[in-house]
């Protein structure tokens, strides 16, 4: 793990960086799901929760199914954020953790849609990618 030279704390990269359980880089499936939970720290809980409530109702939900929750949970997204008075950059970043989980969660609708668009690992690097840069940007105040 790096660390930062001053306080000796985590970097933003190496906290946001999957991990198990013992701190030991994480591999494959796990990987990726602690990537889309890194994922989940930038969307509201009310558009994921309802999200993933909502698919699990289903037994086998069809892609226009997935559709409408992904539009009901985006709508949920925007209007959480919105009421919370969040600025363009916290708005814009979450829309992006949004559209990445979708992509790289099981029953995701862009995932659905469009399979082959991010195949393996590439998921897991966006996933990765992204969560670390938005850590790393949040964390040095140039997003608010």
């Amino acid at each position: 793990m790096e660390f930062c030279p001053v306080s000796m704390k985590p970097t933003a990269a190496a906290a946001a960086a999957p991990t198990g359980a013992e701190g030991v880089p994480a591999t494959g499936r796990q990987a990726l799901v602690e990537s889309a939970q890194n994922l989940l720290k930038h969307i509201p809980g009310e558009a994921s929760g309802f999200y993933l409530m909502a698919v699990d109702s289903f037994d086998n939900p069809s892609l226009g199914t997935l559709a409408v929750l992904f539009i009901l949970g985006f709508i949920l997204l925007v209007a959480v954020r919105w009421a919370a008075g969040a600025s363009r950059w916290i708005m814009a970043t979450t829309i992006g953790a949004y559209l990445i989980w979708m992509l790289v969660l099981d029953k995701g609708f862009l995932h659905a849609a469009f399979p082959n668009l991010l195949p393996d690992p590439m998921g897991l690097i966006v996933a990765v990618f992204y969560s670390t840069l938005i850590a790393t940007l949040a964390g040095a105040g140039k997003i608010r």
